[in-house]
């Protein structure tokens, strides 16, 4: 019987800390969809740096004509990229710490054309 009594409670613990990731996960979710959706295709290199520097403040633009990140943004025809790396709020002993990882593409006239976005946790992605 000592037996059933351990396997009751790794059951229990087991699906105690399901419950917990999937709540941390979601909240997770509904902490970033707010920020994402700042985010538009259409906004400006600056519109864009100022929305995301609010969370992420190494944030920077990708210059393919000169091959490196820049501040001040030079002209290019091939237009900028750029990741961003926001930290989630909920840290979990089994996903890890969070971050959502944003990437985005702009036009030579210097704006957003496409974005995607992908939630990571250290030990699993999403």
């Amino acid at each position: 019987m000592p037996n059933t009594k351990i396997i009751l409670a790794l059951i229990t613990c087991l699906l105690l800390s399901t419950g917990c990731t999937q709540a941390n996960k979601e909240g997770n979710i509904r902490y970033i969809e707010p920020i994402i959706a700042k985010i538009k295709v259409g906004l400006s290199i600056a519109e864009t740096i100022s929305v995301i520097k609010k969370y992420d403040e190494d944030f920077q633009i990708y210059n393919p004509c000169i091959e490196s990140f820049e501040n001040k943004i030079t002209n290019c025809e091939q237009g900028y990229t750029a990741i961003s790396n926001i930290p989630l709020p909920n840290h979990n002993f089994w996903l890890g710490q969070g971050s959502a990882q944003i990437y985005l593409s702009f036009n030579s006239k210097k704006y957003l054309v496409k974005k995607f976005h992908e939630i990571h946790y250290e030990n699993y992605h999403i």
